[in-house]
C-alpha cells in the first residue's frame, strides 16, 4: 500500500478505537451487508469495516472503489458474501444504529473475512 494511503489508514483506524461506529461513513445496502461499514479513505480508496462485538471492530477490505472491476472493493466485498452488487441507487445510511450502539454481527464478521482470504487465495 502506498505510504499516503497507508497515513490515512492508520488515522481512521486510530478514530474507529476511539469512536467506535461513528468514525465510519455509512452503512452499507443490500441483504446480509448491512450489517457492514464503508470509510472513504482518499480519492478512490476505501474501508470496509465490522463489528463482531459492541467494543470491537475489523477492518475487513481496504482497496480502490473502481466501478466496473474485478479489482473493485465493493465487488469483493458482495463477491466474499456471494451475492452480486446491488444495482439500486444505495442510500447511505449512517453506520450506526439508532440507539447509537454498532451494527453488531460476529458471524457476518466471521463470514466475510473466511470470504476475502479465500478470494486473496484465488488470485
Amino acid at each position: 500500500m502506498r505510504a499516503d494511503v497507508q497515513q490515512v489508514v492508520d488515522s481512521k483506524e486510530h478514530a474507529l478505537a476511539r469512536d467506535g461506529c461513528a468514525a465510519a461513513d455509512y452503512r452499507l445496502s443490500g441483504a446480509l451487508a448491512d450489517r457492514f461499514c464503508s470509510l472513504h479513505l482518499m480519492r478512490d480508496w476505501r474501508m470496509i469495516v465490522g463489528f463482531p462485538a459492541p467494543k470491537e471492530v475489523a477492518v475487513l477490505l481496504i482497496g480502490r472503489h473502481i466501478h466496473g472491476s474485478q479489482r473493485d472493493v465493493y465487488t469483493r466485498f458482495y463477491s466474499s458474501l456471494g451475492i452480486t452488487v446491488p444495482s439500486a441507487q444505495r442510500k447511505k445510511p449512517p453506520c450506526c444504529e439508532e440507539t447509537g450502539t454498532a451494527p453488531v454481527d460476529a458471524d457476518a464478521v466471521q463470514r466475510i473475512a473466511a470470504g476475502t482470504k479465500a478470494l486473496a487465495r484465488g488470485r
